[in-house]
């Protein structure tokens, strides 16, 4: 009798000490698997902006001073080598002092028209100007609108504009027997890079 109680004696022993265990065992943490770790998110990287390159500046053709000051600025304009004076002023409306030339007589390899923009025989030089020979000029034109103009050499103020609207109508209508025709882009060329003068005003002496 003694041996059977002690043997359920030990038995409760050893179920209490295994239920204890079992109970530590929930209250202790698990790390055999540990909570997933919020993994921070990649901040990225910021991309460079482009900085626009700078615009190259503005190429005028030889001999181009804008605004002019004078006549010399568009005789140099007009004879540089490798002048455009249509490309430097456009249409816009000049004025300057200067001392008329005209009418001369025009060099023309053919008989363009409008005869009047095509191969005018006026022309223009820096007012002072007293050389008869080798004296720089500007070769002109008058508009149809201009009804008079000087006929001797006196200094004037005009106003005109290089690349007139009626260029694009020039055109060769014959050439010369011992001259090659020209064709109509070099015509039009040639009326674009003429002075045409809208007004003119003899100036006192």
């Amino acid at each position: 009798m003694t041996a059977i109680i002690r043997a359920t004696a030990v038995t409760a022993v050893v179920a209490i000490a295994l239920l204890v265990g079992i109970q530590v065992g929930n209250l202790s943490p698990n790390t055999g698997q540990g909570s997933p770790t919020a993994t921070p998110e990649a901040t990225p990287t910021p991309t460079a902006t482009p900085t626009a390159s700078p615009e190259p500046s503005a190429s005028f053709p030889a001999g181009c001073v804008n605004p002019p000051e004078d006549v010399s600025d568009l005789m140099e304009a007009q004879r540089a080598d490798g002048a455009d004076p249509a490309a430097c002023y456009g249409s816009t409306p000049i004025t300057v002092d200067a001392r008329w030339v005209g009418p001369g007589i025009a060099d023309c390899p053919s008989a363009p028209e409008p005869a009047w923009l095509a191969c005018s025989p006026f022309s223009l030089q820096v007012v002072g100007e007293t050389r008869k020979v080798g004296a720089p000029f500007l070769d002109v034109a008058l508009d149809p609108s201009v009804s008079s103009f000087p006929t001797a050499a006196v200094d004037v103020r005009v106003t005109g504009h290089f690349d007139d609207p009626a260029a694009s109508g020039c055109r060769n209508t014959f050439a010369m027997p011992d001259a090659s025709p020209e064709s109509d882009d070099v015509v039009v060329e040639r009326c674009r890079q003429m002075f045409v003068i809208t007004q003119i005003e003899e100036l006192a002496s």
